[in-house]
């Protein structure tokens, strides 16, 4: 369900009064629609919430490593890739070996992906790299996408959807966590939103999962030179 940041931040105001009584006068609204914006980027990466997460199909350029759109400017940073595919493959391509010289990769086949580096101009949009960089063809990338473009703001009015008491417990936590003025509050806030956590991981694991349909038998082998 659909909850704004005002509405966290009005029910974290509650548990903190709860919590910390006269002390809740210290935290104002500007300051709570900030801490929730940080309690929900670390609750975003707990996990990998599947209603955050996207399955989409890019054309590389053929000569750049690179695709020809410019998808990812919601996917935050390279550890929110997943996984990348070629376009009919099951088995997800190898992330480049850190020891390969990339001059040695040729063809016009898809054998790993990497993260562009954070200097290069198409970084904030396009983020990763196919080699060999002459790869052709399509790519199916699975990642997780913030509900915020970089450099955009949290307000009191921006929507997520995300479990609303996790969100609250998680606004009071961090915020708790940015005084030293009641550390047993702090543990006590803490406590709700692991267990409410918790609940949501019971939840997700009951869950029906089939069976995977990748059979494990690789079929494609790749050499290193040394």
């Amino acid at each position: 369900m659909a909850v704004t940041i005002n509405q966290i931040v009005q029910d974290a105001l509650g548990i903190l009064g709860e919590v910390t009584g006269v002390g809740t006068q210290l935290y104002s609204e500007p300051r709570m629609i900030k801490d929730a914006g940080r309690a929900f980027n670390m609750l975003f990466k707990k996990h990998w919430w599947r209603h955050y997460v996207k399955n989409t199909t890019h054309i590389l350029s053929g000569s750049t490593g690179m695709v020809t759109d410019s998808p990812f400017a919601q996917v935050v940073d390279f550890d929110d890739f997943h996984a990348v595919y070629g376009r009919e493959n099951t088995r997800p391509l190898p992330t480049l070996p850190e020891n390969i010289n990339i001059n040695t990769i040729t063809g016009t086949t898809p054998k790993f992906w990497t993260s562009l580096p954070a200097s290069d101009a198409n970084y904030g949009t396009k983020k990763i790299q196919i080699y060999p960089i002459t790869s052709t063809g399509q790519i199916m990338v699975k990642a997780r996408y913030h509900p915020l473009t970089a450099g955009t703001d949290w307000t009191g009015a921006t929507s997520v959807e995300f479990d609303r008491d996790l969100l609250v417990f998680g606004t009071a936590y961090v915020a708790l966590s940015g005084d030293d003025l009641n550390p047993q509050a702090k543990t006590d806030v803490q406590a709700m939103m692991d267990s409410r956590y918790r609940d949501i991981q019971n939840s997700l694991a009951n869950q029906h999962m089939g069976a995977s349909y990748d059979d494990g038998i690789p079929r494609t082998w790749f050499s290193t030179p040394y």
